[in-house]
């Protein structure tokens, strides 16, 4: 008889034994996937943030070039008034001036700027506006004038590089996170 009681206790311990196995089993395949799912959506979600602070960035910059293309276009045709239109909206600080550069690359009006060194300048002399950056100097945002239907001169504005973070500095995720400009040549700006 307490064989049979025994014999009873070892079969309930065993598959008490087995349904705790499964059940461990079940609970470590459920973390797996739950943290597999949760990876997969977090990382489609940091993806989509991204995309949005990409296009906030981008939409920053546009609207840096969409404000000297306004500047330029009413300093087009306008030479004998040039400088006090230019002197009016000139927009400066310690870390950001404007200049308007004669085809030659000399400055007509605003501080001196090393035109060698920037290829957007080259590509306003083409009738391109122009974005370039130059490490350790900072960015310069170019925009052709017309003349008569050609172009006569250059608009430009160079911002510091240390102060370029501080204007488009983006952070999320409470600062956390942060986007970063990086240029064609995967130069981190």
């Amino acid at each position: 008889m307490k064989s049979k009681f025994n014999s009873g206790k070892v079969r309930i311990f065993v598959w008490l034994a087995i349904f705790v196995a499964v059940l461990v089993l079940v609970g470590v395949l459920m973390h797996v996937k739950l943290r597999s799912l949760m990876r997969g959506h977090i990382e489609r979600q940091v993806a989509a943030e991204v995309k949005i602070l990409a296009q906030v960035t981008e939409s920053e910059l546009e609207s840096e070039l969409e404000k000297l293309e306004y500047i330029s276009g009413m300093l087009e045709n306008k030479e004998d008034s040039m400088k006090q239109l230019f002197e009016m909206v000139r927009n400066e600080n310690d870390k950001s001036f404007m200049g308007i550069l004669e085809l030659d690359g000399t400055v007509l009006y605003g501080d001196r700027l090393e035109v060698s060194e920037y290829d957007g300048v080259r590509e306003a002399f083409r009738g391109n506006r122009g974005i370039s950056y130059k490490k350790g100097s900072g960015m310069l945002f170019t925009v052709p004038i017309y003349h008569n239907g050609n172009i006569k001169y250059v608009l430009y504005q160079w911002i510091e590089e240390e102060f370029l973070s501080d204007r488009f500095e983006i952070s999320y995720y409470d600062g956390k996170g942060k986007v970063m400009l990086v240029t064609g040549e995967e130069e981190i700006v």
